[in-house]
């Protein structure tokens, strides 16, 4: 993760909450309020087909961030293992007035890179 997104963030309220291994973090549909990196163990992506079988977007490990959405989720967040995660009200990252609209832009790209090396 690139070195000023760290700073950021470490200076933004967050929470940290263990999720049991099989918990649903988010479904699809659900408000998109708040963000997260993985600390420990695994959290699986996924979609539900019409048909009603599970697509796997992707695993996310240690450090990577999700769930960094505008409106409602499009997909569902599951976790694989014990997990930790990091979280941010989404709110809350935005209301970083004082490092202007370039961080938004760099949060995004950085989720967006990060999406298109899981998948």
């Amino acid at each position: 993760m690139n070195s000023d997104l760290e700073t950021f963030l470490g200076q933004t309220r967050s929470v940290s909450a263990l999720f049991a291994a099989g918990r649903v973090i988010f479904s699809a549909g659900d408000p998109a309020n708040t963000m997260y990196r993985v600390e420990s163990g695994c959290v699986r992506l996924q979609v539900i087909g019409e048909a009603g079988a599970r697509h796997i977007i992707s695993f996310l490990f240690p450090g990577d961030l999700f769930g960094y959405e505008v409106e409602d989720r499009i997909c569902a967040a599951e976790a694989v293992t014990d997990c930790v995660l990091k979280s941010w009200p989404i709110a809350a990252v935005l209301k970083r007035k004082d490092d202007g609209p370039d961080f938004t832009i760099r949060l995004l790209a950085e989720t967006q890179s990060m999406v298109g090396r899981l998948a």
